[in-house]
């Protein structure tokens, strides 16, 4: 997924936390391993904060503290990511009357960091740090 702070935009791989990274979140935000993966940023400040802190530090900006990360909420944004057109995912539905078995369809469906169905926000035009335009 992708995580839009301002006009900066950030990869983010949820799969790659550290032992070092998860222990500073520990630390510095009061967040356990688990709240922090599994946890809505956008249900809890925190996780927001220490998110965003994250990216920030796997850009570079190694002496920063999550306490000084601050932004308004309203311009941050979460990005899944798409589902390549050869791997769609396929949804079942129910049979048309008549019909013995289901239609597919292979419409593309974003999820967010807990799981749940979203649409990404339009996004700002602009590049970032790490040099991923964004439309």
């Amino acid at each position: 997924m992708k995580l839009k702070v301002g006009d900066d935009v950030y990869e983010y791989d949820s799969q790659a936390l550290t032992v070092r990274e998860a222990a500073q979140i520990k630390i510095q935000a009061g967040l356990g391993m688990l709240e922090f993966t599994q946890g809505n940023p956008f249900e809890d400040a925190r996780i927001l904060q220490a998110l965003i802190w994250l990216c920030r530090l796997r850009d570079g900006e190694l002496k920063l503290r999550i306490d000084e990360v601050d932004i308004p909420i309203r311009d941050v944004d979460i990005i899944p990511d798409e589902a390549p057109e050869d791997e769609a995912p396929t949804v079942a539905t129910l049979p048309e009357h008549g019909s013995e078995s289901p239609t597919t369809s292979t419409e593309p469906t974003g999820s967010s960091p807990n799981g749940a169905t979203t649409s990404p926000r339009s996004l700002k035009s602009g590049t970032s740090r790490r040099g991923i335009k964004n439309a």
